[in-house]
């Protein structure tokens, strides 16, 4: 991070960084905050005692359902990507991960905001989550 901030001063108008998997949560959110750079980097493999991918609880959002009212839809993150936990017709969880649809400074802060599409049939509700 130290050299980060030699290098800010020295280019004004700099959007982003991409860095290698040493940078962890702690400075990648010091980086966005600090200087409103986007970190681009490696995510660090979780995998469980069989080796396989962890998948974690994000947060749960709110939706328009089809129809009318809303719905609470959870929203898991697997390897760095965040998606949603659909049963397959074994009555397993299979991740299906979300399509990002744009990153984005958000303009009543200096944190990053990601927008990703969650289909509800018949339609579709964009929802911009937190930083990821």
């Amino acid at each position: 991070m130290r050299c980060f901030e030699h290098l800010a001063p020295l280019l004004p108008g700099a959007q982003g960084v991409n860095y290698d998997k040493a940078m962890r949560g702690t400075h990648i959110d010091e980086g966005m905050n600090r200087w409103g750079w986007l970190i681009l980097t490696g995510v660090h493999a979780v995998v469980d005692d069989a080796g396989d991918p962890v998948v974690r609880h994000i947060e749960d959002v709110t939706v328009a359902a089809p129809g009318g009212g809303t719905q609470t839809i959870s929203v898991f993150s697997r390897e760095g990507a965040a998606g949603l936990l659909v049963l397959t017709e074994t009555g397993e969880s299979h991740f299906e991960p979300l399509e990002r649809i744009k990153t984005e400074r958000r303009s009543s802060s200096d944190s990053i905001g990601s927008t990703t599409s969650i289909a509800c049939p018949p339609n579709v509700v964009e929802e911009t989550s937190a930083c990821d």
